[in-house]
């Protein structure tokens, strides 16, 4: 039994990937990989793992789960592993280098672009942070992020990748829920604002998910602690702007 772990599924290998978090008494470096069709489970190794931790962002690649981040026994970290999976059931832990990687945080967001993981925002220590990285796991190194024009400082909030960027929005700045976001486009390393028109509710602690063209929010509550109730949806589909030609 545990919270605050990472759990995955697999896709085509069709399998459910569970590792870390804690209990009341210890924390995690151990794991289980669940086979739904034949309802059995088989033990990740602990050979090579990395670093017991709870809180951790996690993102599955096509053939690995990268965690990273997270708090351990001795506080907040900056580390994480790779777990890749020859088959369904084959699998070691390599590393992910600490060179060039964020301050250690909690309460920071990971997203998978088909070939890079973006880590951003969270908190490092008592600091709500606006800043983050890229790493790539066949390379194993890590680029920082352009901070010009980043979101305002904030943890929990939300990500998803589009397909093209990385959407940023919500969550808890400073103690206080927000209705702000914006959008990274790793390929040219910048941020564009997200309009805020229909009036979005600053919320934090709530569910969302991407549709695959937008995001959809609902519950939550509000700086006064106050439950949500609104169901929300953010399109984030750039303005289009058509010039004369010559």
């Amino acid at each position: 039994g545990r919270l605050d772990h990472a759990a995955v599924w697999t896709g085509d290998q069709a399998r459910m990937v569970v590792w870390g978090g804690r209990d009341v008494n210890s924390v995690h470096d151990t794991g289980g990989i669940y086979n739904p069709a034949a309802n059995t489970w088989s033990s990740i190794t602990q050979t090579d793992a990395p670093e017991a931790r709870y809180e951790m962002s996690q993102v599955w690649t096509g053939d690995r789960l990268i965690v990273w981040g997270g708090i351990g026994t001795a506080g907040r970290l900056n580390s994480g592993g790779q777990l890749v999976f020859a088959d369904s059931d084959q699998h070691t832990w390599s590393g992910v280098t600490a060179s060039g990687a964020p301050s250690a945080r909690t309460g920071h967001s990971a997203v998978w672009t088909g070939s890079r993981m973006i880590v951003w925002g969270g908190q490092d220590g008592a600091t709500d942070v606006n800043d983050g990285a890229v790493y790539d796991p066949v390379a194993d190194t890590w680029s920082a992020m352009n901070p010009t024009d980043a979101p305002t400082a904030r943890r929990d909030h939300h990500a998803f990748w589009t397909g093209t960027e990385m959407l940023i929005w919500g969550g808890n700045a400073a103690g206080n829920a927000t209705a702000t976001g914006k959008a990274y486009n790793p390929v040219t390393d910048t941020w564009r604002s997200l309009n805020s028109s229909g009036g979005p509710v600053a919320r934090s602690n709530d569910a969302a998910v991407w549709t695959g063209s937008e995001m959809i929010f609902f519950g939550g509550v509000n700086s006064f602690g106050q439950s949500l109730t609104a169901l929300q949806r953010l399109v984030p589909q750039p303005d289009y702007y058509f010039y004369r030609k010559p």
